[in-house]
């Protein structure tokens, strides 16, 4: 359901396009942060048409309840730092703009995420 909720959607369409430059799916990478090695796994990845690096991370969650949008305010808060973490990994190989966003397959929901 959730898979075919991304295929339905504008949001999951342009996620899902292999249109993309540098596009991957579970992308490994590795750096320094803070004199810290960290290795990470990348959802989803790609340089999209007015050269920005987007950086996706699905999360499966659903949310039943009345506010949906409180949800995914938590959510996003949630998980920022790592977010942020992946930023600063890409940030250190390119010389881009760097976006990061939650993808709520279930909910057809794409939130970008500011740190």
């Amino acid at each position: 359901q959730a898979l075919e909720k991304s295929l339905d959607s504008p949001e999951g369409q342009w996620i899902l396009s292999n249109k993309h430059a540098h596009n991957a799916c579970e992308l490994p990478i590795s750096g320094v942060l803070d004199g810290r090695l960290v290795n990470a796994v990348i959802d989803r990845t790609f340089v999209d048409e007015d050269d920005v690096r987007w950086i996706i991370d699905y999360k499966s969650g659903y949310h039943a309840g009345a506010d949906l949008e409180a949800f995914l305010t938590q959510e996003t808060e949630r998980y920022a730092e790592q977010l942020n973490r992946y930023k600063r990994l890409f940030e250190q190989m390119e010389d881009r703009v760097v976006k990061t966003a939650l993808y709520l397959p279930s909910h057809g929901v794409l939130r970008t995420v500011h740190e």
